[in-house]
């Protein structure tokens, strides 16, 4: 679909009174198809892929994650919880399970997938992003509950230029086995895509749980995905599941938890969500069997950075929020 059916989808559906407003919103995405190499051989093996290995160059270490810090800010946490309902003896199992591994130090963070962004620019045009080179996305423990002051380590978003040799890299030792991931290999298709949920308190009201929304959202994206298809996304809007992260981005990359935002006055909290406006999505990527993903039972992990960083080629300050029903 071009831009310009998508425009015409818009004024042929029963929300064309709101045209002028939803095409300023409108952003081209990649739905993503993962495949087997038996279903793509035929056309050459696509790099782009998720799960298996990853193709770095030499002298680029596997990231690693001090995770100490966010260990036992969840068990003072979840401590204090448990002061008031000591009957929870499920939450007393888990504290005293993350105290086993206070002494683990930095542990290697599982390897999810590769995107080859030149690929990707034959199948979708994105502008003020790299259109070579490819990224490599990294991720911690998702069983691990989440904690807004410490949450920057855990993943990682490594950008190779496209002239820059590539290896196979092996995972290391340390990686748990449950970890280490099937390949599959990835294809991308474009979509025209809109914002699944309000993205801030100022938004059009049009957005919540309006049906005939809803309908057109299915109309310009695959939301009814066919067999075996997870909804995998490139760029473009999250499908959301529990509400905007652009807010809760930049309360992570400032390392202001929630009690502390609350605190703040009208004023103070509207400049923060200006801030936050400046993240966008990179990828969406959900609970898959195929590649053994569980992200909280059937999550979402969504990787975000700032324009202004994906411009440059600067990805070290991505960040990945999961969420799930």
């Amino acid at each position: 679909m071009t831009r310009e059916e998508a425009i015409a989808t818009i004024r042929n559906s029963t929300l064309s009174g709101d045209i002028d407003y939803l095409v300023s919103l409108i952003r081209p995405s990649a739905k993503i198809h993962l495949h087997e190499p038996a279903e793509v051989s035929g056309f050459g093996l696509p790099k782009s892929s998720f799960g298996g290995l990853p193709l770095l160059p030499k002298g680029v270490d596997w990231p690693l994650w001090d995770r100490r810090e966010r260990l036992q800010e969840s068990i003072d946490r979840w401590e204090k919880v448990m002061d008031l309902a000591p009957q929870y003896e499920w939450m007393r199992k888990n504290v005293e399970k993350w105290k086993q591994h206070l002494d683990d130090g930095p542990i290697p963070l599982a390897f999810l997938g590769q995107v080859f962004l030149g690929e990707l620019a034959r199948n979708i045009s994105l502008q003020d992003w790299p259109a070579s080179g490819s990224l490599a996305f990294f991720y911690g423990d998702s069983a691990m509950p989440r904690n807004t002051t410490a949450d920057k380590g855990h993943c990682r978003v490594i950008y190779v230029p496209e002239e820059t040799a590539l290896f196979l890299t092996a995972c290391p030792d340390a990686l748990d086995e449950e970890l280490r991931y099937p390949k599959l290999h990835a294809t991308f298709h474009l979509e025209w895509a809109l914002p699944s949920e309000p993205l801030d308190e100022d938004s059009n009201p049009l957005f919540p749980r309006n049906p005939e929304y809803r309908d057109l959202l299915g109309t310009l994206m695959s939301w009814n995905r066919p067999p075996n298809q997870e909804p995998h996304r490139f760029a473009g809007y999250p499908q959301q599941i529990q509400g905007p992260m652009e807010q809760e981005c930049q309360l992570i990359a400032e390392r202001i938890n929630w009690t502390e935002f609350r605190s703040f006055d009208s004023d103070r909290r509207a400049q923060l969500r200006k801030r936050g406006k400046d993240w966008q999505l990179l990828i969406q990527l959900a609970s898959d069997r195929r590649l053994k993903w569980v992200w909280s039972d059937v999550g979402l992990v969504y990787y975000w950075a700032r324009r202004q960083d994906i411009a440059e080629l600067n990805f070290d300050g991505a960040l990945a929020i999961l969420q799930s029903g």
